[in-house]
């Protein structure tokens, strides 16, 4: 009995793109299978809550491809651009806060010695 694939990578998030791609490349016949909707896993941009408010579901660590050989060895970067937005990072709280990590530390710790300490709530030290 033969099978129609080499191997059979279960998820398409970037992890398990990568690897199909690595595989592929090294002449593998492959199968990506992913339950989601969409392929992307973690890097997956969607209007979550409001039309027109695009949000980065569980992107946090996507500019470490930045760092990485993987756009390169895989050919990407003839066809995408890896991009380095001014703050990659921001977090929204019920109570109106906010914290954003831009990419030049100095920036970010400016920003927060700049800002008012708040109170501990409820019970918090």
């Amino acid at each position: 009995m033969s099978h129609p694939y080499d191997a059979i990578v279960i998820g398409a998030g970037h992890n398990g793109l990568t690897c199909a791609c690595y595989l592929a490349k090294a002449g593998l016949n492959i199968l990506v299978l992913e339950q989601y909707h969409t392929v992307g896993g973690m890097t997956v941009t969607e209007e979550e809550t409001l039309p027109g408010f695009w949000s980065d579901i569980h992107a946090s660590g996507y500019q470490l491809a930045n760092l990485s050989p993987v756009p390169h060895e895989l050919g990407l970067l003839h066809r995408y651009e890896l991009i380095e937005p001014e703050i990659p990072f921001s977090h929204a709280f019920p109570d109106g806060g906010i914290i954003s990590v831009h990419c030049d530390i100095e920036k970010t710790v400016a920003r927060y010695l700049a800002t008012p300490t708040r109170k501990p709530r409820h019970g918090a030290t």
